[in-house]
């Protein structure tokens, strides 16, 4: 099993986040340790990058990275984080 990291960019952005949004992360998240890439999870590698995301509930995404044997969460916002340039910053 890999293990999986936050980053402080996507701390700061779960704080910021709604309780149903948190919740739905925290049932999320235990799927995806589970694997990665289960359908349910719409998990998917984002265009020009290494980046990948996958869904929450309202058009929320978590934005990830695979380093190595560890996976870090990067950020975690809606969908339209795509388009801006300091999602990953």
């Amino acid at each position: 099993m890999r293990r999986v990291e936050r980053s402080t960019r996507f701390e700061r952005s779960y704080q910021k986040l709604s309780p149903f949004i948190k919740k739905d992360f925290q049932k999320k998240i235990a799927l995806f340790l589970t694997d990665n890439f289960v359908a349910s999870l719409g998990t998917h590698k984002l265009h020009g990058g290494d980046y990948y995301a996958f869904e929450l509930r309202d058009g929320f995404r978590v934005f990830f990275i695979f380093e190595g044997d560890t996976i870090v969460l990067v950020n975690v916002g809606p969908h339209d984080m795509y388009r801006r340039l300091s999602v990953f910053s």
